[in-house]
Protein backbone atom coordinates (compact mmCIF):
# COMPACT_ATOMS: atom_id res chain seq x y z
CA UNK A 1 0.00 0.00 0.00
CA UNK A 2 0.60 3.24 -0.61
CA UNK A 3 2.47 6.00 2.45
CA UNK A 4 -0.44 8.35 2.85
CA UNK A 5 1.20 11.51 3.92
CA UNK A 6 -0.73 14.74 5.70
CA UNK A 7 0.35 18.21 5.74
CA UNK A 8 -0.67 20.32 8.98
CA UNK A 9 -0.73 23.63 9.40
CA UNK A 10 -0.26 24.31 13.18
CA UNK A 11 -1.18 27.37 15.28
CA UNK A 12 1.67 27.52 18.21
CA UNK A 13 1.53 29.67 21.36
CA UNK A 14 4.76 30.62 22.52
CA UNK A 15 6.09 33.29 25.31
CA UNK A 16 10.10 33.04 24.71
CA UNK A 17 11.10 32.20 21.61
CA UNK A 18 14.90 32.43 20.28
CA UNK A 19 15.10 34.39 16.99
CA UNK A 20 17.49 33.81 14.47
CA UNK A 21 16.56 35.98 11.69
CA UNK A 22 19.34 35.35 9.35
CA UNK A 23 23.04 33.27 7.94
CA UNK A 24 25.08 36.43 9.86
CA UNK A 25 23.68 35.79 12.97
CA UNK A 26 23.72 31.83 12.90
CA UNK A 27 27.51 32.31 11.16
CA UNK A 28 27.94 34.76 14.48
CA UNK A 29 26.59 31.54 16.75
CA UNK A 30 29.45 29.61 15.17
CA UNK A 31 27.40 27.85 11.68
CA UNK A 32 29.12 27.77 8.71
CA UNK A 33 26.86 29.24 6.19
CA UNK A 34 29.08 27.13 3.34
CA UNK A 35 28.04 23.49 4.94
CA UNK A 36 24.31 24.90 7.22
CA UNK A 37 22.68 22.35 4.59
CA UNK A 38 24.59 19.51 5.15
CA UNK A 39 23.93 16.66 7.11
CA UNK A 40 26.53 17.90 10.24
CA UNK A 41 24.06 18.48 12.79
CA UNK A 42 26.61 19.41 15.89
CA UNK A 43 27.13 23.14 16.31
CA UNK A 44 23.10 23.66 15.31
CA UNK A 45 22.87 20.96 18.51
CA UNK A 46 24.84 22.86 20.69
CA UNK A 47 23.06 26.07 19.79
CA UNK A 48 19.27 24.27 20.63
CA UNK A 49 20.48 22.58 23.99
CA UNK A 50 21.89 26.16 25.12
CA UNK A 51 18.48 27.66 24.17
CA UNK A 52 16.63 25.08 26.13
CA UNK A 53 18.83 25.70 29.16
CA UNK A 54 18.66 28.96 28.85
CA UNK A 55 14.73 28.96 29.02
CA UNK A 56 13.71 29.16 25.29
CA UNK A 57 10.46 27.53 24.54
CA UNK A 58 11.97 27.30 20.74
CA UNK A 59 13.51 28.82 17.64
CA UNK A 60 12.72 30.65 15.11
CA UNK A 61 15.57 29.93 12.16
CA UNK A 62 16.57 30.50 8.54
CA UNK A 63 15.72 26.60 7.06
CA UNK A 64 18.82 25.07 5.83
CA UNK A 65 17.14 23.87 2.48
CA UNK A 66 14.27 25.84 1.91
CA UNK A 67 13.71 29.86 1.54
CA UNK A 68 11.82 30.23 4.89
CA UNK A 69 12.04 30.23 8.54
CA UNK A 70 11.45 27.03 11.02
CA UNK A 71 10.02 27.29 13.90
CA UNK A 72 11.59 24.59 16.55
CA UNK A 73 9.91 23.75 19.35
CA UNK A 74 10.96 22.39 22.67
CA UNK A 75 7.66 20.44 23.19
CA UNK A 76 8.28 19.75 26.99
CA UNK A 77 7.56 23.29 27.32
CA UNK A 78 4.14 23.06 25.88
CA UNK A 79 0.45 22.09 26.64
CA UNK A 80 -2.09 21.00 24.48
CA UNK A 81 -3.44 24.20 24.62
CA UNK A 82 -0.28 25.60 23.21
CA UNK A 83 -0.99 23.55 20.06
CA UNK A 84 -3.85 23.73 17.65
CA UNK A 85 -4.40 21.89 14.23
CA UNK A 86 -5.64 24.77 12.03
CA UNK A 87 -5.66 22.62 8.67
CA UNK A 88 -4.99 19.29 7.26
CA UNK A 89 -4.57 18.53 3.76
CA UNK A 90 -3.34 15.15 2.27
CA UNK A 91 -0.16 15.77 0.34
CA UNK A 92 0.98 14.59 -3.35
CA UNK A 93 4.39 13.90 -3.65
CA UNK A 94 4.64 13.71 -7.41
CA UNK A 95 2.79 16.79 -7.81
CA UNK A 96 5.48 18.31 -4.89
CA UNK A 97 8.15 16.87 -7.05
CA UNK A 98 6.96 18.45 -10.61
CA UNK A 99 6.57 22.01 -8.56
CA UNK A 100 9.97 21.97 -6.70
CA UNK A 101 11.68 21.06 -10.21
CA UNK A 102 10.12 24.08 -11.93
CA UNK A 103 11.01 26.80 -8.98
CA UNK A 104 14.33 25.40 -9.06
CA UNK A 105 14.74 25.63 -12.76
CA UNK A 106 13.22 29.35 -12.84
CA UNK A 107 15.45 29.86 -9.91
CA UNK A 108 18.04 28.64 -12.22
CA UNK A 109 19.22 25.97 -9.80
CA UNK A 110 19.49 21.58 -9.97
CA UNK A 111 16.37 19.75 -9.94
Amino acid sequence: SKIRSVLHRISVRTQRTLRIANLAELKALGVTPETYGSLSYERTQEIGDAAAFLGFDGILAPSARWPCQNLIVFTERFTPADLSVVSSEPVDWDDWRRRRDAERRQRGGKS
